[in-house]
């Protein structure tokens, strides 16, 4: 790798394995040109493997149309390893970070990962990844972290992708490699390798940095099954576990991840059930004699609950109870629904009930034996194996160490946090023949730390749950509360938060679960009843119309405030705005707007008619505006009139239907409502 000069060399290096993307490339092509680090300090080197899609091609015109990007062609090698060497070896950059093809960064990606390099001193740093279509370590980006080592963080263990910024230096220093040729986990060996040779490792938690897609077609490598090949290089990983730790409590915890993650999860009822016989049976064989010699029993044994039973009949090379507990496994699920809610301080509390659920969507329910154990629920014949024991599947005293965990995924994006839960307890609740699990706990969300401590991005954010015992994780929606006649009720009136202020509305889907409005982009965040306007002739005589639009529970006023209403025809740009004076005013503690708004009489005339108008209230002194919708309708007419065609010739007068306050309120004479619940 060539030495870098601070003067002119860039920041930031990064290197792009290419094999017949397609047009795959184009999010990752794009993402990368838009970066906010400047082309000066940011450079871009694709690395063709011998392509035949016609992506060879469009890299040279890419890099012909820019100086910072770099086009290197070599013979197909099989696999990312040799192109991401040839990559680090004409980087010049700092700091190295790794794309792949199907993948995309957010705009300021670079520039955020550099700056926390900076700060930190951070030879690695981990941006939040995004999974599109796949599974993130949630708990890693809880929230920032700075100076994690792996010997006291054995989390880092959960996100051994290459896509990390790496301080150049570190790698040269370490001479660190890729191994190349067609393999597998050749990202684990980098990674794990470069946490060894350092204690200084950060985490971006609070702003989404990576986007990292699975696709249907297969090309990704993660979704090939496991072959002889696999569990060889599965091996080379625990033999740099060995040679860089003592046999001992610290080996075993790290090897454990892999026993977990790479070989338990193979034999799990998802797994096996796509499996054919001869696949399964070469399977066992080849963990048996290539793997499990370096995941000795003492890693094994720091497997519990369903973990655990994994791997006791995995070693007594139980193929037909591995499949009998898969089954098992396969058909629980889990369920979570919120039985109260409020506001308190800003932050919305949400005490929610969850428990696991069979095939029926009835409670699971755990067996009581003979001696007055609980069980879990694996057949008679499996748990009577002479390869478990009864800890192995008592669960008596485990039900109460049941728990329950929340977290946002925002619908469009896909980017998830974590909400943090209190008050988390589980009971074993008495039924016939056994028992059902009861988990309770309290999320709170609060927008304005929720993305691990930083302001939530507006967005629909959809919560859900994972409802966890005996070592099984099984997620949910979380549904909303319901009313008497079980009906999905809201889940907490809006409420406008931050500075400026903003709209949070929580609400239910039309499937009853529980969503959240950050920035009102989407939903009402108060709902006007119905006013009506039946003065025939106020038209006719061209004088304006009182609106008289309440706004109940949304703003908090210090005084009268005024300024000017703006309302523009829906789909007709071309017409001009009709702008008058409005005022909001606290009338017996409801804010109101009020406004007189005329009606048109003549085609020239400067005035609202029938149909559907965008209003935006300005007040004097601030920046923000209130949009709010209008639909005028002839009167008696009962639906939406979104044409002027739509209503009698005859008719003159109007009623508002319905008027909605929308997105970002306004600051300085409109205050946030505080401290509501």
């Amino acid at each position: 790798m060539p030495a870098t000069d601070p003067a002119r060399d860039p920041k930031v290096s990064v290197i792009v394995p290419v094999y017949n993307p397609g047009s795959h490339i184009d999010d990752c092509i794009r993402s990368i040109l838009g970066q906010t680090l400047p082309p000066g300090e940011v450079e871009a080197i694709f690395v063709d493997d011998g392509s035949t899609d016609g992506t060879e091609e469009r890299l040279d015109r890419l890099a012909a149309e820019h100086e910072h990007v770099t086009t290197i062609h070599i013979p197909n090698s099989g696999w990312p390893g040799r192109p991401r060497n040839l990559g680090m070896d004409a980087a010049r950059g700092k700091y190295l970070y790794f794309v792949d093809n199907d993948d995309w960064l957010e705009d300021d990606a670079l520039e955020r990962l550099y700056d926390v390099a900076e700060r930190d001193g951070a030879d690695i740093v981990i941006g939040k990844i995004v999974g599109q279509r796949r599974s993130i370590a949630r708990e890693l980006f809880r929230r920032d972290r700075s100076a994690m080592s792996l010997r006291e963080h054995q989390m880092l263990l959960s996100m051994l992708t290459p896509h990390k910024l790496f301080r150049a230096a570190l790698i040269r220093e370490h001479g660190l490699r890729y191994p190349e040729g067609r393999r597998r986990l050749e990202d684990h060996l980098f990674v794990l390798q470069a946490y060894f040779a350092t204690e200084s490792v950060s985490v971006l938690s609070d702003y989404p940095v990576y986007h990292w897609v699975r696709r249907d077609d297969l090309t990704n490598a993660s979704n090939v099954p496991p072959n002889r090949g696999y569990w060889e290089n599965l091996v080379e990983v625990a033999e740099v576990v060995e040679a860089q730790t003592e046999p001992g409590p610290y080996r075993e915890r790290l090897l454990s991840h892999w026993y977990k993650n790479k070989i338990l999860r193979r034999v799990d009822g998802h797994h096996l059930s796509v499996y054919d016989p001869d696949f399964e049976a070469q399977l066992m064989a080849d963990l048996h004699e290539l793997v499990l010699p370096h995941f000795p029993p003492a890693v094994g044994e720091r497997m519990d609950g369903v973990l655990g039973i994994r791997d006791r009949l995995l070693r007594a090379r139980s193929l037909d109870g591995l499949e009998a507990a898969g089954d098992v496994e396969n058909a629980i699920g889990g369920r979570a629904e919120i039985t109260a809610a409020g506001w308190h301080d800003g932050t919305l509390r949400l005490q929610m009930e969850g428990t696991m659920v069979d095939a029926d969507g009835e409670p699971l329910v755990f067996p009581r034996m003979p001696d007055g154990r609980l069980a879990w629920p694996l057949p008679d014949d499996v748990r009577e194996l002479p390869a478990l024991a009864v800890e192995d599947w008592d669960v008596t005293e485990r039900l109460g160490a049941g728990t329950i965990r929340a977290y946002l995924r925002e619908r469009e994006s896909r980017v998830e946090y974590l909400l943090p839960v209190k008050h988390v307890s589980a009971e074993a609740r008495e039924v016939e023949g056994g028992a059902t699990l009861l988990v309770r706990g309290e999320a709170r969300f609060d927008p304005r730390t929720a993305a691990a401590g930083s302001p939530l991005r507006n967005g629909v954010w959809d919560l859900s749950v994972l409802v966890a015992c005996f070592g099984l994780h099984v997620p949910a929606r979380l549904a909303a509360g319901r009313d008497a006649d079980g009906a999905a009720e809201l889940l907490a009136e809006p409420l406008l938060q931050g500075d400026p202020p903003r709209a949070v509305i929580p609400y239910a889907t039309v499937a009853g679960n529980a969503t959240i409005d950050v920035g009102g982009g989407t939903r009402k965040l108060t709902e006007v009843a119905p006013i009506s306007l039946d003065d025939a002739s106020a038209a006719r005589e061209g004088k304006a119309v009182a609106l008289d639009l309440g706004l109940p529970g949304v703003l908090a006023l210090d005084d009268v405030a005024r300024g000017t209403l703006v309302l523009r025809r829906a789909g007709s740009p071309e017409l001009a705005p009709v702008t008058v004076p409005a005022r909001v005013a606290a009338t017996g503690g409801t804010p109101r707007l009020d406004a007189r708004v005329p009606l048109r009489r003549r085609p020239s005339d400067r005035a609202i008619s029938r149909g559907r108008w965008r209003l935006e209230l300005q007040l004097d002194g601030t920046a923000e505006r209130l949009p709010l919708a209008l639909d005028v309708l002839p009167r008696g007419q009962a639906r939406l009139a979104d044409t002027a065609d739509e209503a009698p010739a005859h008719s003159t007068s109007v009623r508002i239907k319905r008027a909605l306050l929308r997105l970002p309120p306004v600051r300085a004479t409109v205050e946030a409502v505080r401290n509501r619940g």
